[in-house]
């Protein structure tokens, strides 16, 4: 059951990120699709100023969403907004969709991609009312099956694939869909992702690193939201020579 909120609600708009609401000291997204609410969902509820009606916004909750996490930790900037496209590799979070579909609105797009038949069945549940979400059944090492779903240009690229080849699956995809000069967000575990090699904690992340730059994925920013999990965020800088490829092998 939903837990709801509607006296004394305060809401102020996000001074980094449009689309996104602090509400009663909490990280909020507007609800797109009212009545589309998770049943976990914590909801403030405030009437419009022409007493027309209600807007829901659910709280982002950083436990079930950890791109909510990167948000709170202070990431700077990295382009999901109202209006944008975002391609999302992996889908590994339900929560995320949702809200991504919450900021990018009705004018954006959330394609998300994932190779588990039950997690696409939800996600397909999930758009047969959030209509700017895009599932995609496909492995995310292979983008030319789905060239036609996605288009050529997308603004984000979020990957949440527990690979040692993530970084070649994004390399990938930002050839065929991410705009020169899009955004990219990655996550990693650098204690489950030591490509092979005996290397220390902090070499892992420095290696990863060295990885996105040679593939034309410049970070900017590295956030740990702790339990071992880090992010990077940052710019795409164009096609590099390896990614003549259409798929990644081996992964």
């Amino acid at each position: 059951m939903n837990r709801q909120q509607r006296a004394n609600v305060s809401v102020v708009p996000h001074r980094r990120h449009e689309g996104l609401f602090i509400v009663n000291g909490q990280l909020c997204t507007k609800n797109l699709f009212p009545g589309d609410d998770d049943k976990d969902d914590l909801l403030f509820l405030q009437q419009n100023e022409d007493g027309t009606e209600e807007v829901h916004y659910r709280v982002w909750d950083p436990s079930t969403s950890p791109l909510a996490a990167v948000v709170l930790k202070g990431v700077d900037y990295f382009s999901i907004k109202p209006g944008a496209k975002v391609l999302y590799l992996g889908a590994a979070s339900l929560a995320t969709v949702s809200h991504l579909s919450d900021i990018v609105g009705s004018s954006g797009m959330v394609y998300a991609v994932t190779s588990f038949s039950s997690l696409f069945t939800q996600l397909s549940d999930m758009a047969i009312k959030r209509t700017n979400v895009t599932p995609i059944n496909e492995d995310p090492s292979d983008p030319f099956k789905y060239r036609n779903l996605v288009g050529t240009h997308v603004d984000v690229m979020l990957s949440e694939i527990p690979l040692d080849c993530q970084v070649q699956m994004m390399a990938l995809n930002a050839s065929y869909f991410l705009k020169v000069g899009g955004h990219f967000v990655v996550s990693f575990e650098p204690e489950r992702i030591n490509f092979g090699l005996p290397i220390p904690f902090r070499s892992v992340i420095v290696l990863q690193y060295s990885r996105l730059h040679g593939h034309r994925l410049e970070p900017s920013q590295e956030v740990n939201i702790g339990g071992g999990l880090f992010y990077y965020v940052g710019t795409y800088k164009g096609r590099a020579q390896v990614e003549s490829q259409t798929t990644v092998k081996h992964c």
